[in-house]
């Protein structure tokens, strides 16, 4: 189950910032995600394109962090996303909420 919750956190995150970027509404800079049970850090670098890769951020980049299968129901679109997480990352998942929702 590890690698399946894991694979799914970095492809829902990537795929928000690639919408994002090919509707021309694109949020661009750094951004880190950290979960628990299981563990898993990755970076989001989103400029021309949505790049995602293991690691741990440094810096000011905002981070959200909590349980791995709760940010996925999160960043998937099917539950909202936390109250205290990081105000970057809410028009960083607009790019899957406009394409579920069909606006543009």
């Amino acid at each position: 189950m590890r690698d399946e919750v894991c694979s799914g956190l970095r492809y829902a995150a990537a795929l928000s910032a690639a919408f994002g970027v090919i509707s021309g509404h694109a949020v661009t800079g750094t951004f880190a995600l950290q979960t628990q049970d299981p563990d898993m850090s990755i970076v989001l670098e989103i400029g021309d394109c949505a790049v995602v890769y293991e690691g741990v951020a440094t810096g000011t980049v905002p981070i959200l962090r909590g349980d791995a299968v709760e940010l996925l129901e999160a960043l998937s679109v099917r539950t909202p996303l936390a109250a205290n997480a990081p105000d970057e990352w809410r028009p960083l998942l607009s790019g899957l909420t406009t394409v579920f929702e069909g606006g543009s």
